[in-house]
């Protein structure tokens, strides 16, 4: 279990798969507007702080980048997506993260599409797969 700060003075507590358990109001700070005492507010600093910067690292960015474009794309319809991040900094990284997966998505399937011996039937999904990635 952890805990995270999810801003607009909520608090979640997930389980070890990264599923929300609880959600705390927190309100809009720390301390008596969120009705905790001394001890509470530090232990939810000292979480939060320590979670930042595990929720904010590269490689795990990287990786729900790479999720994001993998789950979007074979989702079976074609529709729009809302990312939702930590902070701005966090959705900028994000956002470059995702377009760089996107586009090598893309260059991935023309290749295959190049492929001369390739099946109707895997032509036709990925040909309609690139109609969607140059969306």
């Amino acid at each position: 279990m952890f805990e995270a700060f999810l801003g607009h003075g909520v608090a979640a507590v997930f389980d070890d798969d990264g599923l929300a358990v609880e959600f705390l109001d927190v309100g809009q700070g720390f301390g008596e507007d969120a009705g905790l005492d001394d001890e509470q507010e530090q232990k939810l600093e000292k979480v939060l702080g320590r979670q930042y910067h595990l929720i904010t690292r590269d490689d795990r960015l990287e990786t729900v980048a790479q999720d994001i474009v993998r789950h979007f794309l074979g989702r079976g319809f074609v529709g729009k997506a809302l990312v939702v991040s930590i902070d701005k900094a966090t959705a900028l990284k994000m956002y470059d993260k995702v377009q760089k997966h996107w586009a090598t998505e893309t260059l991935r399937v023309k290749k295959e599409l190049a492929r001369y011996e390739l099946p109707g039937a895997e032509r036709a999904t990925l040909t309609q797969r690139l109609e969607v990635l140059n969306t």
